[in-house]
């Protein structure tokens, strides 16, 4: 064991040998240590009912280990088990961790000959201890009952850690989090829509009873984002609302209020949307689209393509002014 004081300097790696070599294991302790920091912080905050800024977390373990890499010392993160030992021996303020970086101090310069046969079980057994009151069978259980999208990742990230490694685990989870946030957002909702007179607004017609629709015209909301891994949906259920609907269809409505995130691609199923209902003399109208997403359809010439006067801030303005056009047409 390294004993006396640390001296503070930059790191003597350069980038054409051993910096390179090094990155993908610092890529590993930030990931790694990053959600280890969070995982306790988060645990810590809901056992004692005290708010976190995971932000604030970032940059202050950024700031640890920035330090420590300047006195040659090991990254720093929040340990799960160092964090329960913390809680169970009665800490309650950074005075602790104060007095336990002063006892270190000391062991560097006049105790660390004490340390140096000391078995690694020793360090194990400690830190099994720590560690074992934090399984909790009885949380498993609820991911189970509750959601089982959520006990899937957990159990995936549980024998990843097992059988492969806290890495590839910790990975596994994200990787099963990141495809299950894929396939949801994948699936908004859909819906028509219809008028409740007493309170102007349009309703679900699903769940909504004495709403009021307007012969010919079809009004649907997106319920989530528009963008690569459900644009060809919603061309498709487009479709299917509007043969569903009896007696032909002369304009479609798409309250847009909800669509908060889009990409290209979602900007990009507009335009083919607009020419094959143009091609059946169906008008499409866009109402309360979001600032940043109009942007960004704007862009793309996905505006240009439906044609002028075909955006609108309310679904009342729109449907004022689809129901009119129909009017001239049968006139």
């Amino acid at each position: 064991m390294p004993t006396g004081l640390f001296s503070i300097g930059l790191p003597g790696a350069d980038w054409s040998g051993a910096t390179t070599a090094l990155l993908a294991g610092a890529f590993s302790v930030i990931f790694v240590g990053y959600s280890e920091s969070l995982a306790s912080a988060r645990m810590m905050s809901l056992k004692h009912g005290q708010p976190i800024d995971p932000d604030q977390e970032l940059i202050a373990q950024g700031a640890a280990c920035g330090a420590a890499g300047l006195v040659g010392g090991f990254a720093t993160d929040g340990s799960l088990s160092k964090t329960s030992v913390a809680d169970t021996a009665g800490q309650k303020t950074q005075m602790a961790s104060l007095i336990n970086a002063v006892l270190i101090l000391i062991t560097m310069l006049f105790l660390a000959g004490l340390f140096a046969d000391l078995a690694s079980a020793v360090l194990g057994a400690v830190v099994i201890d720590a560690m074992i009151g934090l399984i909790n069978f009885g949380e498993l259980r609820r991911y189970y009952r509750v959601n089982g999208s959520d006990w899937v990742f957990f159990m995936g990230a549980m024998l990843g850690i097992l059988f492969l490694g806290i890495i590839q685990g910790i990975l596994i989870g994200v990787v099963l989090s990141l495809l299950a946030l894929i396939a949801r957002a994948s699936k908004p909702g859909i819906r028509r829509l219809g008028l409740e007179r007493e309170s102007g607004s349009y309703q679900d017609i699903t769940t909504h009873e004495g709403l009021e629709v307007i012969p010919g015209v079809l009004v649907v909301r997106v319920d989530g984002p528009l963008f690569f891994a459900d644009a060809a949906r919603f061309r498709d259920t487009l479709n299917q609302l509007i043969q569903g609907v009896d007696g032909p269809v002369s304009a479609v409505v798409v309250d847009a209020d909800a669509i908060s995130q889009t990409d290209t691609d979602g900007a990009d199923i507009i335009s083919p949307v607009a020419t094959e209902l143009r091609a059946q003399d169906i008008t499409l109208a866009l109402a309360r689209v979001q600032p940043s997403v109009l942007e960004l359809w704007t862009r793309a010439g996905a505006i240009d393509a439906l044609g002028p006067g075909r955006l609108f801030r309310t679904v009342r303005e729109a449907m004022n002014a689809v129901t009119a056009t129909s009017a001239e047409a049968t006139r």
